[in-house]
C-alpha cells in the first residue's frame, strides 16, 4: 500500500497552527476525517491519545508521527501538516516538531499497519525529504513530494 493511497490533498495543510499537542491532534483528526474513513471520531481520538501516552510519537528532527490502531476507522487513513510555527511535542530528542503525519489503521491488518509506519518514517527521516516537505507552499505540492519520495524508496 502506498502512502498516497491513504493521503489525499484535502487531508494536507501547509501552515497549520496549533496551540498544544491536544489541539494538534484534534486538527489532524479533523483533516483525516475528510477522507470519510473515520466512523467514530471520539474513539479514534481516544485511541490516538492512549497510544501517545504509552510513548511519544515525536520521532526527532522536528517530526511527529502520531498513530493508532482503532475501531474508529473503517479503513486506514492519514493526514499531514507542515506547522506554521514549531510546536513543543515532548519528542524523543526534545526538539519541537514542524512536520506531522497522522496515521490511523483499523484493528485488522497488523502487518500492513507496521509496513505503512515504516515507510512513512523512512520518508520523513530522510533529510532531503523533510527539507522538501518543509518548503512546500501548497497541499498539492506536499502530496506531489510524497509521490516523488515513494518512487525512490
Amino acid at each position: 500500500m502506498n502512502i498516497t493511497d491513504l493521503l489525499k490533498v484535502e487531508s494536507i495543510v501547509v501552515g497549520l497552527t496549533a496551540s498544544s499537542k491536544d489541539d494538534l491532534f484534534e486538527k489532524m483528526l479533523r483533516l483525516a476525517e475528510k477522507s470519510g474513513k473515520i466512523i467514530d471520531f471520539s474513539k479514534a481520538q481516544a485511541d490516538l491519545i492512549e497510544r501517545e501516552n504509552l510513548m511519544t510519537t515525536g520521532i526527532g528532527n522536528g517530526i511527529a508521527l502520531p498513530h493508532a490502531k482503532t475501531s474508529g476507522v473503517i479503513r486506514n487513513t492519514a493526514a499531514f501538516a507542515v506547522l506554521k510555527e514549531p510546536l513543543s511535542y515532548m519528542s524523543m530528542d526534545g526538539k519541537d516538531v514542524n512536520l506531522v503525519f497522522l496515521f490511523l489503521g483499523n484493528d485488522s491488518g497488523v502487518g500492513i499497519h507496521l509496513r505503512i509506519l515504516s515507510k512513512i518514517s523512512r520518508i520523513l527521516s530522510n533529510p532531503y525529504s523533510s527539507m522538501k516537505l518543509l518548503s512546500a507552499k501548497t497541499s498539492e505540492q506536499a502530496l506531489n513530494y510524497f509521490m516523488e519520495f515513494e518512487k525512490i524508496i
